[in-house]
């Protein structure tokens, strides 16, 4: 079934790596300012990204496994009649654009993402490597067709305005004492989910600000080594200046690795 998305393509092959907590992680082949709405690249042959929300007209649910898959369907039964693709571990179903819904991790079912505006999901025939177990996954169109999304599963979203989706603190101190490894943790679990925030400049000196009030700038420099572009001593002038304040939703990710109650996503 051809549906019209607002494609952006990869500019090399879609990877995973294994980190240092032996968890399996996707390595980002999108190009910088992929989700810009005049953004347009040529096909390389790599595949390709589904620029969510607005853009492409799709709110799309991430199912990141089998039991929450079966989760949704124990809510909604007529799931499957919706435009499925398939993913390594669960399925995107993808829904007629509400623009109520924001992209979010942190939804009402666990291991059920949200990908709306300013996200993207790997479309059908894209292909990932996991050289790990020589093996090759491709995300492939499994049936049904984009319709609206029932209010029983909006009702499971991060939605604008939802007090239950606001984290508020005015006393939040940004100063956290975190080790190298945790905020490598934070930062794999950021660009796995949010991939946008290493390649769109604006969300980018949002990472940097995120980086600079932990006093991390070794990992930051470590991390913006990996994408095209690369200039240490324009990053490290960017680096120096006086930054805004940590964005939101970074400190939430942050606050995640140093706390035992996680503070309701207020993307």
């Amino acid at each position: 079934m051809m549906q019209s998305f607002k494609k952006v393509y990869l500019f090399r092959k879609l990877t995973t790596t294994i980190n240092d907590k032996n968890e399996e992680k996707k390595v980002v082949a999108l190009p910088k300012g992929w989700n810009q709405e005049s953004f347009q690249n040529e096909d390389k042959g790599y595949g390709y990204v589904v620029v969510t929300g607005k853009q492409s007209g799709v709110t799309v649910l991430d199912a990141d496994t089998e039991e929450a898959y079966e989760e949704l369907c124990k809510l909604y039964p007529s799931l499957r009649k919706h435009y499925h693709v398939k993913t390594r571990r669960g399925y995107h179903i993808y829904f007629n654009y509400n623009e109520s819904i924001i992209s979010s991790s942190n939804n009402k079912i666990p291991n059920v993402d949200t990908r709306n505006d300013n996200a993207c999901a790997y479309g059908p025939g894209t292909k990932i490597y996991r050289p790990h177990v020589k093996e090759e996954f491709e995300y492939k169109y499994v049936g049904g067709n984009i319709l609206d999304m029932p209010e029983v599963l909006v009702n499971i979203c991060a939605l604008k305005n939802d007090k239950e989706h606001v984290c508020k603190n005015d006393n939040i101190d940004y100063n956290y004492d975190l080790t190298d490894e945790e905020v490598r943790e934070v930062i794999d679990k950021l660009i796995d989910e949010h991939p946008e925030y290493m390649t769109n400049y604006s969300l980018w000196l949002k990472f940097t600000s995120c980086m600079k009030s932990c006093n991390k700038y070794d990992l930051w420099d470590e991390y913006c080594k990996k994408y095209t572009g690369y200039n240490k001593k324009k990053n490290l002038q960017i680096y120096e200046i006086s930054l805004p304040e940590m964005p939101k939703k970074l400190t939430r990710y942050i606050s995640k690795a140093i706390v035992y109650e996680e503070c309701p996503d207020g993307h």
